[in-house]
């Protein structure tokens, strides 16, 4: 999502002071005596005043609290519009800031969502990652598989779902860090055939993460990965368990002083039977090879490997190329089908001291003629994709 913010700018003035100087200095040495002599003719100096330019000043805001709008656009949404806050605080860990946001926006296609969102950092060796929210999304179903000719028909059905995540993790040495996975969701779809008009899921895992990055929202070096293990069950409907895994691995090379090489490989698998639809791994939308339609592609298992090359081009202006392949299988029936291509380019524009980048991106995929007539798919929204 986008979040606009601005602040006051301070030009830079030239200022004339007089002082005291010394000139027409003369030293004899004699033995151990020194002799000096001054003159105490004031002299002008002209000192140029070091003042940030306009987009420092933008971008090296450093608010406790910020009240923005949120503009975003992807094609699953299309414009979407609404308010954001965000607060920024020190919750034990002075080395490191924790933050809390809320986020409410509404969609030209009638969808509506409220978010929240908060990393919070602890004295004592834990962190605690939250995320929940709730929303009201008319959406399309386009069954399981990934076959493309089978998803060239959707059925449009209106699912409401709320949800909570927590991750308690425990820091050790070497980046290393470990904890739970707390997942609770509940939806409601309109059509009893996805999801059997109720579903209540709660799962509970463990979080195996190494983080040697140098930033957290644009990182010039370093890696990544983060492994979770979860068992999925329900106690007041009729879906089956399920056991959820995942991998997500990134590595960011510096080629030549802001030129950066990014690459991100993706796993995630589904084990069980009679496995509810909402948990199955999909790929695709505005962070996962972008130019697919997320969710139109879901199965047993998702599989998508995807790299960047991050190209500086002006101060806090810079560009992208990007491209990816992925797709789903089925692992008890697996189906080779042409793998889902992704390419594009985008800018970006850092707009704060954290390095949080407005992102503006164009990609095409060897899939987009199934639901995107013009071949294009265009997304505006905040931070990287990975």
């Amino acid at each position: 999502m986008l979040l606009l913010c601005a602040g006051n700018v301070l030009l830079a003035s030239d200022d004339v002071r007089t002082e005291g100087v010394y000139s027409n200095v003369v030293r004899s040495e004699d033995g151990r005596s020194v002799t000096v002599t001054r003159s105490t003719k004031p002299t002008q100096v002209r000192v140029r005043k070091s003042q940030p330019r306009f987009f420092d000043q933008i971008y090296m805001l450093d608010l406790p609290v910020m009240a923005v709008p949120v503009v975003a656009y992807s094609p699953e949404t299309n414009w979407e519009f609404g308010a954001g806050v965000a607060g920024f605080f020190y919750a034990g860990d002075n080395r490191r800031r924790s933050f809390a946001q809320l986020n409410g926006a509404y969609t030209l296609n009638r969808q509506w969502y409220l978010s929240f969102a908060s990393n919070l950092y602890f004295d004592n060796g834990w962190f605690m990652q939250v995320r929940a929210g709730y929303r009201d999304y008319p959406d399309y179903w386009f069954g399981i598989g990934n076959g493309i000719d089978e998803h060239l028909v959707a059925t449009r059905y209106n699912s409401r779902r709320g949800h909570l995540t927590l991750q308690p993790q425990y820091r050790l040495p070497l980046n290393w860090s470990v904890g739970l996975n707390i997942n609770m969701l509940h939806e409601r779809t309109a059509d009893p055939v996805l999801g059997y008009g109720k579903t209540w899921l709660t799962g509970v895992g463990a979080v195996v993460q190494y983080d040697s990055r140098d930033e957290l929202y644009y990182p010039r070096r370093g890696l990544f990965f983060k492994t979770i293990a979860s068992y999925y069950y329900s106690a007041y409907t009729p879906v089956g368990s399920l056991g959820l895994v995942s991998i997500d691995l990134r590595h960011y090379v510096p080629l030549y002083k802001d030129l950066i090489f990014a690459w991100q490989l993706v796993a995630e698998a589904a084990l069980g039977e009679n496995k509810p639809f909402q948990l199955l791994p999909t790929i695709g939308g505005q962070d996962l090879l972008r130019g697919v339609r997320r969710q139109m592609f879901r199965d047993d298992m998702a599989l998508a490997l995807q790299a960047e090359l991050r190209i500086p081009v002006w101060d806090v202006l810079k560009a992208t190329v990007f491209a990816g392949v992925g797709d789903v299988y089925n692992l008890g029936n697996w189906h080779w089908a042409v793998p889902k291509v992704s390419y594009g380019a985008g800018l970006r524009v850092m707009f704060n001291a954290a390095k949080v980048n407005l992102r503006f991106d164009v990609a095409r995929t060897n899939v987009n003629p199934s639901w995107r007539a013009d071949g294009w798919s265009f997304y505006l929204t905040c931070t990287e994709a990975f």
